[in-house]
Protein backbone atom coordinates (compact mmCIF):
# COMPACT_ATOMS: atom_id res chain seq x y z
CA UNK A 1 0.00 0.00 0.00
CA UNK A 2 -0.43 2.31 -1.03
CA UNK A 3 -2.39 0.89 -4.65
CA UNK A 4 -0.43 2.03 -7.70
CA UNK A 5 -1.98 4.97 -9.22
CA UNK A 6 -1.52 8.70 -10.24
CA UNK A 7 0.01 11.00 -6.98
CA UNK A 8 1.06 14.59 -7.25
CA UNK A 9 3.12 13.73 -3.65
CA UNK A 10 5.95 11.69 -2.68
CA UNK A 11 5.05 7.85 -1.21
CA UNK A 12 6.21 5.47 0.68
CA UNK A 13 4.95 1.82 -0.51
CA UNK A 14 4.73 -1.10 1.64
CA UNK A 15 4.56 -4.98 0.66
CA UNK A 16 3.32 -7.39 3.08
CA UNK A 17 2.81 -11.07 2.49
CA UNK A 18 2.04 -13.86 5.34
CA UNK A 19 5.04 -15.13 6.79
CA UNK A 20 6.70 -15.39 3.41
CA UNK A 21 10.06 -13.57 2.46
CA UNK A 22 9.72 -10.24 -0.34
CA UNK A 23 11.85 -9.63 -2.81
CA UNK A 24 11.46 -6.77 -4.95
CA UNK A 25 12.97 -4.54 -7.96
CA UNK A 26 11.92 -1.31 -9.41
CA UNK A 27 11.31 -1.46 -13.22
CA UNK A 28 12.39 -5.29 -13.70
CA UNK A 29 12.06 -8.50 -12.45
CA UNK A 30 13.37 -9.57 -8.47
CA UNK A 31 15.92 -11.45 -7.81
CA UNK A 32 16.03 -13.71 -4.97
CA UNK A 33 19.08 -12.47 -2.68
CA UNK A 34 20.04 -10.09 -0.02
CA UNK A 35 20.50 -6.95 -2.49
CA UNK A 36 16.55 -7.19 -3.58
CA UNK A 37 15.27 -8.54 -0.23
CA UNK A 38 12.38 -5.96 1.20
CA UNK A 39 13.06 -4.55 4.30
CA UNK A 40 11.54 -1.67 4.77
CA UNK A 41 9.12 0.79 2.64
CA UNK A 42 10.27 1.72 -0.18
CA UNK A 43 10.75 5.54 -1.29
CA UNK A 44 8.84 6.82 -4.33
CA UNK A 45 9.90 10.39 -4.64
CA UNK A 46 10.97 11.27 -7.74
CA UNK A 47 8.39 12.47 -11.25
CA UNK A 48 7.98 9.74 -13.30
CA UNK A 49 6.70 5.90 -13.49
CA UNK A 50 7.93 3.84 -11.46
CA UNK A 51 6.54 0.03 -11.39
CA UNK A 52 7.68 -2.25 -8.47
CA UNK A 53 7.42 -5.72 -9.16
CA UNK A 54 7.75 -8.03 -6.09
CA UNK A 55 8.03 -12.13 -5.23
CA UNK A 56 6.90 -13.97 -2.24
CA UNK A 57 9.24 -16.73 -1.28
CA UNK A 58 8.64 -19.38 1.50
CA UNK A 59 9.96 -22.46 2.25
CA UNK A 60 8.14 -25.85 1.52
CA UNK A 61 6.08 -23.64 -0.92
CA UNK A 62 5.94 -22.67 -4.48
CA UNK A 63 7.13 -18.78 -4.96
CA UNK A 64 4.55 -16.96 -5.59
CA UNK A 65 4.23 -15.26 -8.98
CA UNK A 66 5.39 -11.67 -9.58
CA UNK A 67 2.88 -8.72 -8.33
CA UNK A 68 3.21 -5.66 -9.69
CA UNK A 69 2.14 -2.33 -9.10
CA UNK A 70 3.19 1.34 -10.80
CA UNK A 71 3.32 4.64 -8.89
CA UNK A 72 2.80 7.52 -11.75
CA UNK A 73 4.25 10.68 -10.24
CA UNK A 74 3.51 14.15 -10.68
CA UNK A 75 5.88 15.50 -8.25
CA UNK A 76 7.37 19.43 -8.19
CA UNK A 77 11.17 20.02 -9.30
CA UNK A 78 13.57 19.92 -6.42
CA UNK A 79 16.25 21.80 -8.44
CA UNK A 80 17.06 23.54 -11.43
CA UNK A 81 19.04 20.22 -13.07
CA UNK A 82 15.47 18.78 -12.41
CA UNK A 83 13.50 21.07 -14.23
CA UNK A 84 15.72 21.55 -16.79
CA UNK A 85 16.01 17.71 -17.50
CA UNK A 86 12.37 16.71 -16.96
CA UNK A 87 9.71 19.96 -17.52
CA UNK A 88 7.86 19.39 -20.56
CA UNK A 89 7.16 22.35 -23.02
CA UNK A 90 3.53 21.66 -22.82
CA UNK A 91 2.78 22.11 -19.39
CA UNK A 92 3.39 24.74 -16.53
CA UNK A 93 5.37 22.53 -13.35
CA UNK A 94 6.21 23.77 -9.98
CA UNK A 95 9.89 24.46 -8.77
CA UNK A 96 10.20 24.45 -5.08
CA UNK A 97 13.91 25.65 -3.34
CA UNK A 98 14.29 25.67 0.22
CA UNK A 99 17.33 27.59 1.70
CA UNK A 100 19.37 24.55 2.06
CA UNK A 101 19.06 24.60 -2.38
CA UNK A 102 21.07 27.73 -2.18
CA UNK A 103 19.12 29.52 -4.98
CA UNK A 104 20.66 32.75 -5.76
CA UNK A 105 19.69 35.44 -8.49
CA UNK A 106 23.17 36.05 -10.38
CA UNK A 107 22.45 38.57 -12.71
CA UNK A 108 19.11 40.85 -13.58
CA UNK A 109 18.67 42.33 -17.10
CA UNK A 110 15.37 44.82 -17.37
CA UNK A 111 12.59 42.28 -16.68
CA UNK A 112 14.54 38.87 -16.52
CA UNK A 113 16.44 37.02 -13.50
CA UNK A 114 18.99 34.86 -14.13
CA UNK A 115 19.25 32.23 -11.22
CA UNK A 116 21.52 29.19 -9.78
CA UNK A 117 21.46 26.56 -7.34
CA UNK A 118 23.65 24.27 -5.83
CA UNK A 119 22.67 21.55 -8.57
CA UNK A 120 25.09 23.93 -10.26
CA UNK A 121 22.68 24.59 -13.57
CA UNK A 122 21.37 27.96 -13.83
CA UNK A 123 18.12 29.38 -15.94
CA UNK A 124 16.58 32.73 -16.71
CA UNK A 125 13.17 33.70 -15.65
CA UNK A 126 11.86 35.46 -18.15
CA UNK A 127 9.96 38.57 -18.72
CA UNK A 128 8.90 38.78 -14.91
CA UNK A 129 6.50 41.51 -14.29
CA UNK A 130 6.36 43.64 -11.98
CA UNK A 131 9.77 42.72 -10.98
CA UNK A 132 10.28 42.05 -7.58
CA UNK A 133 10.96 45.28 -5.76
CA UNK A 134 13.80 43.39 -3.46
CA UNK A 135 15.12 41.40 -6.60
CA UNK A 136 19.09 41.91 -6.55
CA UNK A 137 21.59 40.08 -7.16
CA UNK A 138 22.79 37.72 -4.61
CA UNK A 139 19.78 37.91 -2.85
CA UNK A 140 18.41 33.96 -2.33
CA UNK A 141 15.13 32.81 -3.46
CA UNK A 142 12.72 29.87 -1.71
CA UNK A 143 9.59 29.16 -2.26
CA UNK A 144 7.49 27.96 -5.42
CA UNK A 145 7.99 28.91 -8.69
CA UNK A 146 5.48 28.01 -11.72
CA UNK A 147 6.48 27.96 -14.99
CA UNK A 148 7.07 26.18 -18.50
CA UNK A 149 10.14 25.29 -19.33
CA UNK A 150 11.44 26.12 -22.78
CA UNK A 151 15.03 26.48 -24.64
CA UNK A 152 16.04 29.38 -27.13
CA UNK A 153 19.52 28.67 -28.67
CA UNK A 154 20.69 26.61 -26.13
CA UNK A 155 19.42 28.78 -23.51
CA UNK A 156 17.84 27.54 -20.70
CA UNK A 157 14.44 29.46 -19.67
CA UNK A 158 11.34 29.68 -17.57
CA UNK A 159 8.26 30.99 -18.92
CA UNK A 160 4.63 32.07 -18.02
CA UNK A 161 6.14 32.62 -14.66
CA UNK A 162 3.74 32.70 -11.37
CA UNK A 163 6.11 34.23 -8.90
CA UNK A 164 3.29 34.38 -6.54
CA UNK A 165 4.51 31.18 -4.40
CA UNK A 166 8.01 32.61 -4.10
CA UNK A 167 9.60 35.10 -1.80
CA UNK A 168 13.45 36.33 -1.83
CA UNK A 169 15.15 37.38 0.84
CA UNK A 170 16.89 40.85 0.89
CA UNK A 171 20.27 39.22 2.78
CA UNK A 172 22.56 38.66 0.64
CA UNK A 173 24.01 35.06 0.68
CA UNK A 174 26.88 33.44 -1.10
CA UNK A 175 26.83 33.08 -4.50
CA UNK A 176 27.87 29.84 -6.71
CA UNK A 177 31.35 29.89 -6.85
CA UNK A 178 31.84 30.38 -11.08
CA UNK A 179 33.24 27.95 -13.74
CA UNK A 180 36.83 28.90 -14.85
CA UNK A 181 36.81 28.91 -18.35
CA UNK A 182 40.04 28.97 -20.41
CA UNK A 183 38.81 29.42 -23.76
CA UNK A 184 35.46 29.20 -25.50
CA UNK A 185 34.62 26.11 -27.51
CA UNK A 186 31.94 26.87 -30.25
CA UNK A 187 30.92 23.47 -30.19
CA UNK A 188 30.46 22.85 -26.07
CA UNK A 189 29.31 26.41 -25.25
CA UNK A 190 25.94 25.17 -24.17
CA UNK A 191 27.60 23.72 -21.06
CA UNK A 192 27.54 26.91 -19.56
CA UNK A 193 24.80 28.41 -20.16
CA UNK A 194 22.77 30.48 -18.17
CA UNK A 195 25.62 29.94 -14.66
CA UNK A 196 28.35 32.25 -13.52
CA UNK A 197 31.71 31.66 -15.34
CA UNK A 198 34.98 33.25 -14.96
CA UNK A 199 36.78 33.13 -18.20
CA UNK A 200 40.36 33.50 -18.23
CA UNK A 201 42.98 34.11 -20.41
CA UNK A 202 40.59 34.21 -23.60
CA UNK A 203 42.55 35.34 -26.70
CA UNK A 204 40.73 36.76 -29.83
CA UNK A 205 41.66 37.43 -33.67
CA UNK A 206 40.13 40.43 -35.39
CA UNK A 207 39.91 40.82 -39.36
CA UNK A 208 43.49 42.13 -39.73
CA UNK A 209 44.03 38.40 -38.22
CA UNK A 210 45.99 40.20 -35.33
CA UNK A 211 45.62 38.30 -31.75
CA UNK A 212 43.64 40.32 -28.63
CA UNK A 213 43.79 39.76 -25.12
CA UNK A 214 40.35 40.25 -23.72
CA UNK A 215 41.24 43.08 -20.64
CA UNK A 216 39.98 41.45 -17.38
CA UNK A 217 39.86 42.47 -14.03
CA UNK A 218 39.86 40.59 -10.08
CA UNK A 219 42.87 38.78 -10.53
CA UNK A 220 42.50 38.12 -13.97
CA UNK A 221 39.41 37.09 -14.64
CA UNK A 222 36.18 38.61 -15.86
CA UNK A 223 32.59 37.02 -14.30
CA UNK A 224 29.28 37.03 -16.67
CA UNK A 225 26.29 35.07 -16.50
Amino acid sequence: SPVGGKYDVAKNVTISADGAAIYYAIGETPTIDEEHKYTAPIAINTTGSHTINAIAVKEGYANSNVASATYVMDLPYGSIAEFIDGAPTAAAKDLVFEAEDNCVITGINGTTIYIQDASGKGIMIFGLSPLPTNAAVNHQITGTINAKYTSFQGQHEMTNVDFSGASISEDPVSRPIPAAVTGIDATNFNAHTMVLVSIENLYYKSSNNKTHTVATTEGGSTEYT
